[in-house]
Order: C-alpha cells, then structure tokens, then sequence
C-alpha cells in the first residue's frame, strides 16, 4: 500500500479508484482520546461518523479523504461534556502532508 505522510495515529484503512476519483479511507488507530473541557482520557465509543476532504488532485484523478472520527464518552462525572468527538489533525492540509 502507498505510504502517506499522515499524523501520528492515523492509518489508511483502504485506497479505492473509481474512474477518475481516488478515494482514501483514513481512520483513528488511538485506544483513546481526551475530552477537550476536562482532559480526562476516554476509550469507549460513542459513536463514528465520517467526514470527506477534498485534495488537490493526484495523476489526473481527483483525490477524497474519507476520514472516520469517534465520539467518545466523557467518563469524568464532574464534567459538563457528556460526549466528546476525538482530537483530529487541526486542518485537512495536515492530512495531505502538505
């Protein structure tokens, strides 16, 4: 599999071409992520959802990250976030090594 220069915790899940789109498959690898209001660390899922980011393109194809991100319980019972989603790379340029 092509290597990509991704942040630390992120893996190429899969790499699909369909006509003149090339789609790539990010997800999270990390057991956990910390609420950002108290930074109490969480490993049970809530839920994942999937975000697309455009890129610029790649051998004449065009390029779409599929980037899967959880959200997470916050397990501290003092906190007022009761569900957090986990920290990302702060833009999609960080994604594209660029």
């Amino acid at each position: 599999m092509p290597s990509l220069s991704l942040p630390e915790g992120l893996h190429v899940e899969r790499i699909e071409l369909k006509g003149d789109l090339l789609i790539i498959a990010i997800v999270s690898v990390l057991p956990s992520s910390c609420c950002p209001r108290c930074s109490q660390a969480s490993s049970q899922v809530h839920s994942w959802y999937q975000r697309r980011l455009r890129d610029v393109p790649c051998a004449g194809r065009r390029v779409v990250l599929h980037l899967s991100v959880r959200k997470f319980f916050c397990r501290n019972p003092d906190c007022a976030h009761k569900i957090f989603t986990e920290n990302e790379p702060e833009s999609p340029r960080d994604l594209s090594g660029g």
